[in-house]
């Protein structure tokens, strides 16, 4: 049986404590000049049907670091152009002996659609408003590698949630590996329905921050900026933006993620950016390894996961 990738909130703690450590291992190795598993003769596809110029860059090259072939179907190709259906588009690509086929796509759970037309694994590289698997493991590989431990930490991430794959992604991840999850940010940009998510929405971003050991800021998208109907910017930074006064609420050594690009001055302020507790290319750097370890994981279809905690814990 095959093994995508396709929501982190289908996967068992297992599975995701495998992917974290996996992606320890293979930063580890790295940095320490060990050779990584090598998936030589292996083709990976990208098929992007929405621009996406840091995911497909890291994904590439993730794909290179364990000796893959890529192969990039991109929005301006023929499948694009023409109106195939992704149906058809996937069923093509099936038969270019692809062997792994990573998918971004502007609609929610099209990765799962696809995933019924291709005969090798799917990996989601980000689908509409539903979740970003990779970049969730990239977030906790970061905070692991900083407290040593997910579980038991407090984790607060400030923003614009409606359509963000990434909180959603993210929230699932560190909760189901044992941290607390809080949420705090505009009501007009929250999901409509939160109630099943595994977090604690807050209405006050001084309330959320107390004891937090982890602050995620969430970027806020150009569209919000050119369409003040959720709100105001003055009215959002007076609020919501985090800032030096209110990072002392958090707990003394706190870090602070964000996914980027960076709104300088908008959703955090300038000088955090530029402070050693903001840890934004340790998520860069971690989402390439993270990304191989996913590709590497899904090609392992009659391993048993214990089999790979041991090759993830050999070191």
């Amino acid at each position: 049986m095959k093994r995508d990738l396709i929501a982190i909130r289908y996967l068992p703690e297992d599975y995701l404590e495998t992917l974290l450590h996996l992606t320890h291992d293979f930063r580890n190795r790295y940095t320490n000049r060990i050779e990584l598993p090598s998936l030589e003769r292996t083709n990976l596809g990208l098929l992007f049907s929405s621009v996406s110029r840091r995911t497909k860059s890291s994904f590439h090259q993730a794909a290179n670091l364990i000796g893959c072939n890529v192969v990039e179907y991109s929005p301006n190709m023929d499948w694009k152009i023409r109106g195939e259906s992704l149906k058809d588009a996937v069923k093509t690509i099936s038969q270019e002996l692809i062997d792994i086929l990573v998918v971004r796509h502007h609609s929610g759970g099209a990765p799962g659609y696809a995933s019924k037309y291709f005969n090798g694994p799917i990996i989601n590289a980000g689908d509409g408003n539903h979740e970003h698997p990779t970049q969730a493991i990239a977030d906790a590989a970061t905070i692991y590698d900083y407290f040593g431990k997910i579980r038991g930490l407090t984790v607060t991430m400030i923003g614009d949630f409606s359509e963000s794959r990434v909180a959603r992604s993210s929230a699932w991840m560190l909760s189901k590996l044992g941290a607390e999850v809080r949420w705090v940010g505009p009501k007009n940009l929250m999901p409509i329905d939160y109630s099943k998510l595994p977090v604690t929405v807050y209405a006050h971003l001084d309330d959320a921050l107390k004891d937090t050991d982890v602050v995620y800021c969430l970027r806020m998208k150009n569209k919000r900026i050119d369409d003040r109907s959720w709100g105001s910017l003055p009215g959002f930074i007076k609020a919501f933006q985090l800032n030096s006064k209110r990072m002392k609420l958090a707990q003394d050594g706190a870090i602070i993620l964000h996914a980027g690009p960076v709104n300088r001055g908008l959703e955090i302020e300038d000088v955090l950016v530029d402070s050693e507790n903001f840890l934004m290319g340790k998520q860069i750097e971690y989402g390439l390894f993270a990304r191989s370890a996913s590709i590497y994981w899904s090609t392992q279809k009659a391993v048993e996961d214990d089999v790979l905690l041991k090759v993830a814990n050999s070191n």
